[in-house]
């Protein structure tokens, strides 16, 4: 199983190889590009986990290479790869979006750790995203409290026809329908805008549904799509 996909980006050979070999024996997939440029072209080409950058490099220097990477992808975690005299630049890529410098002469050991760290930190994004999504998801039902079996039932539709395209009817008394419409209507707004998908929604009310409900016994509302 592969832990995570690797581009490496340096002009020196040495490197390179040293790199491929120590990230392929931890079972990482490992690109390696020694021109910046086609760095860059990778990038734009797939997606990868990580990329290490080398700063000092003929062409486009490490800060240019961090640039256009971000340009192409916002998120991409990178690490740069610096001597000890481009410490200052190296800080300036960091300032600049990269999660940590490397300074080069580096062991094995301490480039496992600067890519396990860096992936821990990619993983920690990623389910950041997916909770701020859930949690958008979820806001529009914090307003209903379904303690019977029928109102349980209600939200669990709620949720399904989230994710549909279609229209939504809702019916019951007025009161129950007034609430069914601020409750759906946020619900729904909050996962269309955490949704990449384009979506149109709406909701249409039907008085009197049932005999129930011009006698005002009627106490739920019901969500059809």
């Amino acid at each position: 199983m592969v832990a995570g996909r690797i581009l490496v980006i340096d002009d020196e050979e040495a490197l390179l190889e040293a790199c491929e070999e120590t990230l392929s024996y931890h079972d990482y997939a490992v690109e390696l590009q020694s021109r910046a440029e086609d760095g860059v072209a990778a990038v734009r080409r797939q997606a990868f986990d990580l990329v290490l950058i080398d700063l000092k490099m003929p062409g486009m220097d490490g800060l240019q290479v961090l640039g256009a990477i971000r340009a192409i992808d916002a998120q991409q975690v990178a690490i740069v790869m610096t001597a000890f005299t481009e410490i200052s630049t190296a800080v300036q890529a960091v300032r600049e979006g990269a999660f940590d410098y490397l300074p080069k002469p580096f062991e094995p050991d301490q480039l496992l750790i600067a890519v396990e760290r860096a992936l821990r930190q990619k993983q920690l994004i990623a389910e950041n995203a997916d909770l701020r999504q859930a949690l958008g998801r979820r806001s529009g039902l914090d307003d209903i409290v379904a303690h019977s079996a029928k109102m349980r039932q209600v939200v669990e539709l709620v949720e399904k026809v989230a994710d549909q395209d279609c229209s939504v009817l809702i019916e019951g008394p007025l009161p129950a329908r007034t609430r069914a419409k601020r409750v759906c209507w946020k619900w729904l707004r909050a996962e269309r805008s955490s949704s990449t998908r384009s979506r149109t929604w709406g909701l249409i009310y039907r008085p009197n549904c049932c005999e129930y409900c011009r006698s005002a016994r009627c106490a739920g509302w019901a969500v059809r799509s």
